[in-house]
C-alpha cells in the first residue's frame, strides 16, 4: 500500500513539475588499452653502417661505430624480456538522464581521467626497460530535442583515437524502430516491458516500463511508450540505479565541446585516423 502511495505522490509531482527528473544508471566498463615498450636508453638505429670507416683511428666514426655496436646490443637484450602489466579491472560508471518535458540530456556522472600503469625492468647489463600500459575511457553527452527532432552529440572514443579530442554531432533525429514484446519482468518498483531495437547494426535490447510515460533513454534512445529503465548494446548492460522526481529545476542545454562532424565522417574516423598516423 505505501509503495502505491509513493508511486501516485511521484507522479504527481513529476506532472506538476512539468516533466521535470533526473535518473541515474550504472554499467561496468573496461578502458580501452594502447601498450608501450622502449628500452630506456634507445628505441631505434637509423645510422648507415656503410658510412663508418674502420681503418682511420682518429675519424670521428670510430666512436660513433662504436656506440651504435653498443646501442644494437641494447636492443638485442631488451627483445629478451617480455613481461606483463597488471590491467586495470573493470570500473563502475554512473551516467545521468535529466528530462524536461520534451528535451533530455545525457552525461557521466563525474569526469572520468585515464589511468597509465608502468613497470620497469634491469637487464643483466644494467639497462632499464620500461613497459607502460595506458587506459582510455570513453565518454558521451547527448541532447535530446523530441519536439525539434534534433540530436546533439559530444564525443570522445579513445578506441580509435588517442589525441583526447571532442567532436560534435548535431543531426536530425530518425525514428527508431521497435519491435515490442509480451515479455515483462520488475526492475526495482517499475513493472518493465522489453522491446527490440530492429534498425540497429548490434542487437538493441530496452526495457521501458509505462508508469513513466515519457519517451526518452540513455544514450540517445528514445521512442518507446515509457522511460526506459534498462539497456542492453551487444553485450553492453546499461543498468537502473535510481530515479528522482523531488531534484530542482532542472537547466538542460546541448553540448558545445568538440570538433563539428557529421554522423558519416565520425563512422569512417577510424580509417582516416589510421592512415594519418601510419
Amino acid at each position: 500500500m505505501r509503495e502505491i502511495v509513493y508511486l501516485v505522490i511521484a507522479m504527481s509531482t513529476l506532472c506538476s513539475n512539468a516533466q521535470q527528473f533526473t535518473v541515474f544508471y550504472k554499467d561496468k566498463r573496461t578502458a580501452a588499452k594502447s601498450k608501450k615498450k622502449q628500452s630506456g636508453f634507445i628505441t631505434s638505429v637509423s645510422l648507415s653502417e656503410s658510412a663508418l670507416p674502420e681503418n682511420d683511428p682518429d675519424s670521428l666514426y670510430v666512436d660513433v661505430r662504436r656506440r651504435v655496436d653498443s646501442l644494437k646490443k641494447i636492443i638485442v637484450e631488451s627483445e629478451k624480456y617480455d613481461f606483463d602489466l597488471e590491467n586495470i579491472p573493470e570500473y563502475e560508471y554512473t551516467t545521468v538522464l535529466k528530462i524536461d518535458g520534451r528535451r533530455s540530456l545525457y552525461y557521466p556522472q563525474e569526469k572520468v581521467n585515464n589511468d597509465t600503469v608502468m613497470k620497469q625492468v634491469t637487464t643483466k647489463s644494467g639497462h632499464v626497460i620500461s613497459k607502460g600500459l595506458i587506459n582510455y575511457y570513453d565518454s558521451e553527452i547527448v541532447y535530446i530535442d523530441l519536439e525539434l527532432m534534433k540530436k546533439i552529440s559530444s564525443l570522445r572514443v579513445y578506441i580509435f583515437d588517442y589525441r583526447m579530442r571532442s567532436f560534435l554531432i548535431d543531426e536530425n533525429m530518425k525514428q527508431q524502430d521497435w519491435e515490442i514484446t509480451n515479455e515483462h519482468k520488475k526492475i526495482d518498483r517499475y513493472v518493465c516491458h522489453k522491446a527490440i531495437l530492429r534498425n540497429s547494426d548490434i542487437p538493441v535490447e530496452a526495457w521501458y516500463t509505462t508508469e513513466i510515460p515519457i519517451k526518452h533513454g540513455p544514450r540517445g534512445y528514445w521512442g518507446l511508450p515509457g522511460l526506459i529503465v534498462e539497456l542492453k548494446e551487444g553485450k553492453k548492460l546499461l543498468r537502473f540505479d535510481k530515479i528522482s522526481f523531488f531534484s530542482d529545476t532542472i537547466s538542460i542545454k546541448p553540448p558545445t565541446e568538440g570538433t563539428q562532424i557529421s554522423r558519416e565522417k565520425f563512422l569512417d574516423l577510424p580509417s582516416k585516423l589510421f592512415y594519418e598516423d601510419n
